[in-house]
Protein backbone atom coordinates (compact mmCIF):
# COMPACT_ATOMS: atom_id res chain seq x y z
CA UNK A 1 0.00 0.00 0.00
CA UNK A 2 2.80 2.41 0.86
CA UNK A 3 4.47 1.77 -2.48
CA UNK A 4 1.23 2.50 -4.33
CA UNK A 5 0.76 5.70 -2.35
CA UNK A 6 4.32 6.82 -3.09
CA UNK A 7 3.61 6.58 -6.85
CA UNK A 8 0.58 8.88 -6.69
CA UNK A 9 1.35 12.45 -7.83
CA UNK A 10 1.33 14.78 -4.83
CA UNK A 11 0.26 17.88 -6.74
CA UNK A 12 -3.30 18.59 -7.75
CA UNK A 13 -4.14 19.77 -11.25
CA UNK A 14 -6.05 23.02 -11.04
CA UNK A 15 -8.25 23.96 -13.95
CA UNK A 16 -8.82 27.68 -14.28
CA UNK A 17 -12.51 28.41 -14.73
CA UNK A 18 -13.97 31.29 -16.66
CA UNK A 19 -14.70 34.33 -14.56
CA UNK A 20 -18.13 34.92 -16.04
CA UNK A 21 -21.10 35.45 -13.81
CA UNK A 22 -22.69 32.05 -13.00
CA UNK A 23 -26.31 31.25 -13.68
CA UNK A 24 -27.58 29.92 -10.35
CA UNK A 25 -30.22 27.22 -10.18
CA UNK A 26 -31.92 26.36 -6.90
CA UNK A 27 -33.08 22.85 -6.12
CA UNK A 28 -34.55 21.18 -3.07
CA UNK A 29 -35.05 17.70 -1.72
CA UNK A 30 -36.46 16.35 1.50
CA UNK A 31 -35.83 13.47 3.84
CA UNK A 32 -37.40 12.18 7.04
CA UNK A 33 -34.97 12.35 9.95
CA UNK A 34 -35.40 10.11 12.98
CA UNK A 35 -39.20 9.88 12.68
CA UNK A 36 -41.98 10.47 10.17
CA UNK A 37 -42.93 13.82 11.64
CA UNK A 38 -39.46 15.34 11.23
CA UNK A 39 -39.21 16.25 7.54
CA UNK A 40 -36.03 18.18 6.69
CA UNK A 41 -35.44 20.03 3.44
CA UNK A 42 -32.03 20.37 1.78
CA UNK A 43 -31.73 23.47 -0.41
CA UNK A 44 -28.96 23.47 -3.02
CA UNK A 45 -27.67 26.37 -5.09
CA UNK A 46 -25.84 25.13 -8.20
CA UNK A 47 -24.01 26.73 -11.09
CA UNK A 48 -26.14 25.69 -14.06
CA UNK A 49 -23.21 25.26 -16.48
CA UNK A 50 -20.79 23.29 -14.28
CA UNK A 51 -23.38 21.72 -11.93
CA UNK A 52 -21.12 22.64 -9.00
CA UNK A 53 -22.86 23.18 -5.69
CA UNK A 54 -22.12 26.72 -4.54
CA UNK A 55 -24.35 26.82 -1.48
CA UNK A 56 -26.64 24.66 0.64
CA UNK A 57 -28.99 24.91 3.61
CA UNK A 58 -30.87 22.33 5.68
CA UNK A 59 -34.15 23.43 7.23
CA UNK A 60 -37.85 23.64 6.52
CA UNK A 61 -39.55 24.59 3.25
CA UNK A 62 -40.24 28.21 4.15
CA UNK A 63 -39.24 31.28 2.15
CA UNK A 64 -36.87 32.19 4.98
CA UNK A 65 -35.01 28.90 4.52
CA UNK A 66 -34.88 29.38 0.75
CA UNK A 67 -33.23 32.76 1.29
CA UNK A 68 -30.97 31.70 4.17
CA UNK A 69 -27.72 32.35 2.33
CA UNK A 70 -28.05 35.28 -0.05
CA UNK A 71 -25.83 34.68 -3.04
CA UNK A 72 -23.99 37.68 -4.41
CA UNK A 73 -21.53 37.64 -7.29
Amino acid sequence: MNDCYAKVPQQAKVVVKPTTRPVVQMDELWSLVDEKGNKQWVWLAMDRASREIIGCHVGDRSTQSARHYPLTF
